[in-house]
């Protein structure tokens, strides 16, 4: 389950505020039936995936959610809700992150909350990325003549900017510089 926070993105509803009700923490929701709701944190933790019993926006094997251009989910915005895959439980809508990064993000991750923002987000947010893994950041870090000085994703591939040690700037594959196979930008340096 996700964090339970004012913006979070619970099935089809979005938590608008939060307080302290006796021996219950009472979260108000509103839902994408358009209703607004008062529920306990312990029944939004637990399997209630709809506002009320006879919520049309609820849990249903035969509905599927498809995001709409511009719905927020977390730091993460659908800007295309075409579906990018279309196989089973693995469709995708192209979503961007609040720090511009663009990204192909699946529909359930963004729908049960497992994905709030990108892996570079998520590194600098205490080491949690994307489906709360561990992720170390590289920023500030030297690897032969390159220092990593941003990090981010493409086409879900972990990649960083780097300054090289002649002063020029390059991105590339993360798993390149830390690995070694790639220690300058391409210039004739050689790592010390």
């Amino acid at each position: 389950m996700s964090k339970i926070e004012v913006g979070s993105r619970v099935g089809p509803m979005v938590i608008t505020a939060i307080e302290k009700g006796g021996n219950d923490i009472c979260v108000t929701v509103h839902c994408d039936c358009g209703k607004d709701v008062k529920i306990s944190k312990r029944a939004l933790e637990g399997s209630r995936k709809r506002c009320s019993p006879g919520c049309p926006e609820g849990v249903n094997a035969n509905r599927k959610y498809i995001p709409k251009v511009g719905d927020k989910h977390g730091n993460w915005t659908v800007i295309i809700s075409k579906l990018i895959r279309k196989d089973k439980s693995r469709s995708k809508v192209l979503c961007r992150c609040k720090c511009g990064t663009k990204s192909e993000v699946l529909i359930t991750s963004l729908y049960n909350g497992r994905s709030k923002q990108c892996s570079a987000c998520g590194s600098k947010e205490g080491g949690k990325a994307v489906g709360g893994r561990n992720k170390v950041s590289h920023v500030g870090k030297k690897y032969g003549n390159l220092t990593v000085v941003k990090e981010g994703l493409d086409d879900g591939r972990r990649i960083i900017g780097c300054s090289c040690d002649c002063g020029a700037y390059k991105v590339l594959l993360l798993d390149n510089v830390v690995s070694g196979r790639t220690s300058t930008c391409g210039c004739s340096m050689a790592a010390a």
